[in-house]
């Protein structure tokens, strides 16, 4: 009996897990694509965020803005690496991205909360939006997750 039990633990885990690291959001022509952060240890005051941010419609899309109620601030910043100084540096909005074409928000170019209220912790979802220069919107989860070979 316990081995069934576990075995279906086990199963909903994997179902549950499988869900959070396949998490979409899509909003008209726009696709945001596994938006992620990630843990931050206890009394940290800045966070990382993931994503990729598809443009499927026909005109292109400039981001005006992101933010998150858990951060005071949130930046996208590039970071470099010159033999072991990472250099982080943030990136002037706004942000377009062509028809057809993709932004990814991964390491060498990623979204930065600043001065966070509180430590990101895994399996959390954490409220985000981003603002475009039409005047939309989108508001979505970021699901906190650890490091893993897919990213």
């Amino acid at each position: 009996m316990r081995s069934i039990l576990g075995a279906a633990v086990l199963a909903m885990s994997a179902l549950f897990a499988g869900t959070a690291s396949a998490h979409q959001v899509n909003e008209g022509t726009i696709k945001i694509e596994h938006p992620r952060a990630a843990p931050t240890p206890a009394g940290a005051k800045t966070g990382a965020a993931y994503m990729e941010i598809v443009n499927n419609g026909r005109e292109p899309v400039e981001i005006k803005s992101f933010s998150a109620p858990i951060a005071d601030k949130v930046e996208v910043h590039t970071m470099t690496m010159t033999g072991d100084i990472m250099r982080m540096r943030p990136v002037a909005l706004p942000l377009t991205i062509a028809p057809g074409e993709s932004l990814k928000l991964a390491k060498d170019r990623h979204v930065m909360l600043i001065g966070l209220k509180k430590p990101l912790v895994e399996e959390d979802m954490v409220s985000f939006k981003i603002e475009f220069t039409n005047g939309k919107s989108m508001e979505f989860d970021l699901y906190v997750e650890g490091e893993s070979e897919s990213h």
